[in-house]
């Protein structure tokens, strides 16, 4: 958002990132204790995160040439 992406650069994630941890938080509080929602929750949400580092990165790239 701050190296001026469009708005929908920063929402999209922003929205998997919300689902992932709902996931995480569903998988945690079933009893028993569902850990397979919970690994889904886990890599949804560390997908997300490695896929903004790489979209910021080439988004910081494209806006230098």
């Amino acid at each position: 958002e701050l190296n001026g992406a469009p708005w929908w650069l920063v929402a999209i994630p922003g929205i998997t990132l919300i689902i992932g941890r709902l996931f995480h938080a569903k998988g945690i509080n079933t009893p028993p204790p569902d850990f397979s929602d919970r690994v889904l929750g886990m890599k949804i949400t560390f997908g997300t995160l490695i896929t903004l580092v790489i979209l910021n990165l080439g988004w910081v790239v494209y806006k230098l040439f």
